[in-house]
């Protein structure tokens, strides 16, 4: 079993609103059944709290913080596809009796809870605690006193010498729509701006004159763009 550390962020890595989460992924997965794998997340129990209830509560240890098993798409789901963040994973160079203290560790944690504080003990603090009962030596927690965002902590995974493994990229849908429309010429863009503002119709004469390919491109990526907005 290969433990993969994944970071979501909002607009760019140096934000500090993150998110990190763990995956397993199984011995025999490949990169079309990554999805498939089960993660570990951790996060507060907020109820319907929201404005400044919900900003007092987060930042004085108001809400109960537990950690939570659940299929990796829906991971994926929520924060690249809902929230379009850009998720990094970090494949983590630990040995299969390691991955498993650290399964055994979450397994007696499974009812326990912890008061969540929004700049510390937060998603990314406690995902470096069950990495430093799975190799006690990394002392990740110890790098952290006053308050952990998920750049830093991603920085102190990935830096320990021969953690990590390969990385890989997932971009949400704005960063992949945003990708594209940058490689097109301004005179396409302009088109995909209209189309998705409803001001172009898809069979109008300046669509139909470009190159069946070219034509194809853009009535695709303006029905990217639809979806996303």
């Amino acid at each position: 079993m290969t433990l993969i550390f994944a970071a979501a962020y909002m607009n760019n890595p140096s934000s500090m609103f993150g998110h990190t989460f763990l995956r397993f992924d199984r011995a025999g997965q490949d990169e079309r059944t990554r999805l498939l794998s089960y993660a570990v997340n951790y996060g507060a129990n907020v109820g319907d709290d929201n404005g400044l209830l919900f900003a007092i509560h987060g930042l004085t240890g108001g809400y109960p913080g537990t950690y939570s098993v659940m299929p990796y798409h829906q991971l994926v789901r929520k924060y690249s596809d809902y929230e379009n963040r850009d998720i990094w994973e970090y494949q983590l160079n630990l040995t299969g009796a390691e991955v498993r203290r650290l399964l055994e560790h979450l397994w007696e944690l499974q009812h326990s809870y912890a008061e969540y504080y929004f700049f510390d003990e937060n998603c990314s603090y406690q995902l470096l605690f069950l990495l430093d009962v799975a190799r006690p030596g990394l002392a990740l927690t110890d790098r952290f006193e006053a308050y952990a965002i998920p750049v830093d902590t991603v920085r102190a995974v990935v830096e320990q010498p021969g953690l990590l493994g390969r990385a890989v990229f997932r971009e949400s849908s704005r960063t992949r729509i945003e990708r594209r429309l940058h490689a097109l010429a301004p005179p396409e863009r302009a088109l995909i701006e209209r189309l998705a503002g409803g001001d172009l119709a898809p069979d109008a004469p300046e669509l139909q004159a470009l190159p069946a390919p070219r034509r194809a491109a853009v009535l695709e990526l303006a029905a990217d763009v639809v979806s996303y907005r």
